[in-house]
């Protein structure tokens, strides 16, 4: 049975949370606020309504018990204050499923940068694994599918899931960035990583004309799901098309956690409603196919 659920990735979420862009300083044990590589306005607030500590109260009195958190949102990975967050989650009986790993290129032909993006992740892994986490997610990076960089990939996957496993934590990947737009290149890595791997099918970077071909191929080897909703003009959420989508889903006996990400354009849906209301309403739609 399907289980709602929120990841901090996730348009107002993030936004309460500030949205900021915290990353490993030069020597891995501390972070620090850098720019953010995906927005060309710096938003970040420094004062957040919803203090990532706070999150798991917030999530529990609201009925969801499964969230995503983003390696950028993750304040500071001090011991204590690890410690303070697990013992939050646990005591208010919310499951960190994956921590998403945003960063690296472990794709890159480029040697140093693919050394230092393997490092990056394999520190974020320790981290999850210090939080608790079921499992992480990592994707091959930005770069152009080649030949070349498929089989990097695949050789950089079959590492990082053995380290994943040595923590105890189940990696997984998504089709997000360049490498992995196409869901065939992104279901060769994972087969020739001839590793266990889990899966997010992400609805809103499944868009396009191919959107649910695409969706098609990649849910039946999902183990959760990134749900976006379409909005029309009147900012009215396109049920057809989201519908179609959850559809898929449940017709490969899709059994997951939904995380609900919100709608697009991001924009529209984050003037246009607030994080409670918005999740009402996707779950609504959710419960009609489920």
């Amino acid at each position: 049975m399907f289980r709602p659920a929120l990841s901090t990735a996730s348009i107002h979420l993030s936004d309460l949370l500030g949205n900021p862009w915290y990353q490993l300083t030069e020597d891995a044990n501390d972070v620090e606020l850098g720019p953010n590589p995906y927005s060309s306005v710096q938003t970040f607030e420094k004062n957040p309504l919803l203090p990532l500590i706070e999150l798991p109260k917030a999530l529990n009195h609201n009925g969801i018990h499964t969230v995503d958190l983003c390696n950028q949102h993750i304040p500071s990975i001090q011991k204590t204050y690890l410690d303070e967050l697990r013992s939050e989650f646990e005591s208010n009986k919310v499951e960190l499923f994956q921590v998403l790993i945003d960063v690296g290129n472990v794709c890159s032909i480029d040697k140093t940068e693919q050394s230092q993006s393997m490092s990056t992740t394999k520190r974020w892994m320790e981290i999850a694994s210090h939080l608790g986490a079921t499992g992480v997610r990592y994707v091959p990076g930005d770069r152009s599918p080649t030949a070349e960089t498929i089989a990097i990939s695949a050789a950089a996957f079959t590492d990082l899931a053995d380290y994943a496993n040595s923590l105890k934590l189940a990696p997984a990947t998504e089709n997000w960035k360049r490498m992995t737009d196409n869901p065939e290149d992104l279901l060769h890595i994972i087969k020739t990583s001839n590793r266990k791997y889990g899966l997010i099918a992400d609805f809103g970077n499944a868009s396009g004309p191919n959107k649910f071909e695409t969706l098609t191929q990649l849910i039946p080897h999902a183990t959760s799901v990134h749900a976006w909703v379409e909005l029309n003009s009147d900012n009215s959420i396109n049920s057809t098309d989201f519908i179609r989508c959850l559809q898929i889903a449940r017709d490969n006996n899709f059994d997951g956690p939904i995380m609900y990400l919100g709608g697009l354009p991001g924009v529209q849906y984050r003037e246009s409603r607030d994080l409670w209301s918005g999740v009402d309403e996707m779950q609504k739609l959710v419960n009609q196919v489920f």
